[in-house]
C-alpha cells in the first residue's frame, strides 16, 4: 500500500467482541479510499459476524470506498460460517478479495496466492505488482493446480484436526488464568497478558522454550499470539511449560 502512495491507519476492534462497531465510521475521512478486512483473522482467530460485515459494506457503499478482504483462512472456521464480503449486495464491484494456498492446503512457504477484483482495479494492481514480484516458482504453480483439481477431503480433515487442537488449547490457557480472543477461525490462540507483552514473550521463550509472537507486532500490545499448527503432544507440553513460568 505504501509503495502505491497510500497511508495505512489502524482501527482497533473491540477487545471484548473482536467485531466491527460504529467507531469504524469515525475513522473514515475525506481521504479514505479503502477499508482492509481480515476474517478469519490473523492474529486473533476471530471471525467477523454478519452484523460486522454488513456494517463494513454499508460504510463502503455510503462513502464510495473499496474494501480489501483478506480471506486466506476461509476454510479454517469452527462453529461459524465464513461469508465473503464480495457476496453482499453491491459489494462485488468494490471488493478486492485476496486468498492463497498456504493455509488450507498446507503450502506454507510456497507463497502463491491470488486476487479477485473488478478488471479495472486489477489493471491498476498489476502496475504495482509487476515491479515487485515476477511470478511464482514453477513447482508452486503445479502444486496449486493439484490442490484445486484434487479431492478437498484433506482440507476438511485438517480443519477438524485444527478444531481438535483449538478445543484443547483455549480451555487449557483459560484454566491457567489467561483470557483469550474468540478462536473461531485460523489456527491461533490470542492471549491477553498482564504487563509488557514483549518482555513476557521473551520470558516464555527463554524460561519455557515456548515461542510466541507479541501483540505489539500487530499493533495490539498486551497480547500474545500462539499458533496451534503443531502436533497435539507439542501443545500439551507447551501448556505445561507455560504453567511453570
Amino acid at each position: 500500500m505504501e509503495l502505491a502512495g497510500a497511508v495505512a491507519r489502524h482501527h482497533p476492534l473491540s477487545t471484548g467482541t473482536f467485531q466491527v462497531d460504529d467507531t469504524l465510521l469515525e475513522a473514515v475521512g475525506s481521504r479514505t479510499k479503502m477499508v482492509v478486512v481480515n476474517s478469519p483473522s490473523n492474529p486473533s482467530g476471530a471471525v467477523l459476524d454478519a452484523a460486522s460485515l454488513r456494517l463494513v459494506a454499508d460504510i463502503c457503499r455510503d462513502h464510495d470506498l473499496y474494501v480489501l478482504s483478506d480471506e486466506i483462512y476461509e476454510n479454517l472456521v469452527y462453529g461459524k460460517e465464513h461469508v465473503s464480503l464480495a457476496s453482499l449486495d453491491g459489494m462485488a464491484e468494490r471488493t478486492i478479495t485476496i486468498n492463497g494456498f498456504s493455509k488450507a492446503y498446507a503450502m506454507t512457504g510456497w507463497r502463491i496466492g491470488y486476487a479477485v477484483a473488478p478488471r479495472p482495479i486489477l489493471r491498476q494492481m498489476e502496475k504495482v505488482q509487476q515491479h515487485t514480484i515476477s511470478h511464482p516458482a514453477t513447482f508452486a504453480m503445479f502444486g496449486a493446480l493439484a490442490a484445486l483439481r484434487g479431492s478437498q477431503d484433506c482440507v476438511e480433515a485438517m480443519r477438524r484436526e485444527f478444531e481438535r487442537r483449538r478445543d484443547y488449547l483455549i480451555p487449557a490457557l483459560r484454566d491457567l488464568g489467561y483470557a483469550t480472543a474468540p478462536a473461531d477461525g485460523a489456527f491461533y490462540a490470542y492471549v491477553q497478558v498482564d504487563g509488557d507483552d514483549m518482555a513476557i514473550a521473551r520470558s516464555w521463550l527463554h524460561d519455557a522454550h515456548v515461542a510466541v509472537t507479541p501483540g505489539t507486532a500487530f499493533g495490539t500490545p498486551g497480547w500474545l499470539r500462539l499458533s496451534y499448527a503443531t502436533a497435539m503432544e507439542n501443545l500439551e507440553e507447551a501448556v505445561e511449560r507455560i504453567a511453570r513460568v
